[in-house]
């Protein structure tokens, strides 16, 4: 059963890793951290992902393809067109997405988080999953040379050149104080030097 197989190494992968982090190299960071503000070396529950948030979520993501996998059966026909997506198709998706960000921040604001996973990231997550598997059902790598990828420069350059003004008319630059609150790009150029 092939499942079972993604199962068991998920879960290897996830334990190994977390194991590894979470006893070695959070226990030193904490240790050198506590020890530089001059306490003494800390002993108690840490209980922190860190920077494995994203592998907590993909393995998160993996069991519930796998229960999913398990309730439905048999594969069946896909309800999207086999073969590479086409360019409405990769368009709709990306305006799906950016809808269902917005909607789930008005409730989950950014910063907001639960068991350091911040929820409001969670439906392009999730739609990235999902397109990662039937990428990797359909073989769609290995037919990205077919795809019209140059009908795509255009809306990204635009994007591009539209991220900085917005960020500024946003107020972006005015948001803090600290140099470390303003996105990177924001601060490069607005920041008086």
């Amino acid at each position: 059963m092939l499942w079972l197989k993604v199962l068991a190494t998920s879960i290897g992968s996830f334990s190994q890793s977390f194991v590894l982090y979470y006893f070695l190299v959070m226990s030193f960071l904490i240790t050198i951290a506590e020890r530089a503000k001059g306490n003494p070396i800390p002993f108690g529950p840490y209980f922190d992902s860190g920077p494995l948030w994203f592998m907590e979520a993909l393995f998160i993501f993996t069991l519930v393809y796998l229960a999913v996998k398990m309730i439905r059966g048999p594969s069946r026909p896909s309800l999207l067109p086999r073969g590479l997506p086409s360019q409405p198709l990769i368009a709709i998706y990306i305006i799906v997405a950016a809808a269902l960000g917005f909607a789930v921040r008005l409730v989950i604001p950014v910063g907001q988080s639960l068991h350091n996973l911040q929820l409001g990231f969670f439906p392009m997550y999730v739609m990235l999953f999902a397109a990662g598997i039937k990428a990797g059902n359909e073989a769609w790598l290995e037919k990205a040379a077919q795809m019209r990828i140059g009908a795509w420069i255009a809306p990204a350059v635009l994007c591009l050149l539209a991220y900085l003004p917005i960020m500024i008319l946003g107020g972006a630059p005015r948001a803090s104080a600290l140099p470390s609150a303003v996105p990177l790009s924001a601060s490069t150029f607005c920041t008086p030097w």
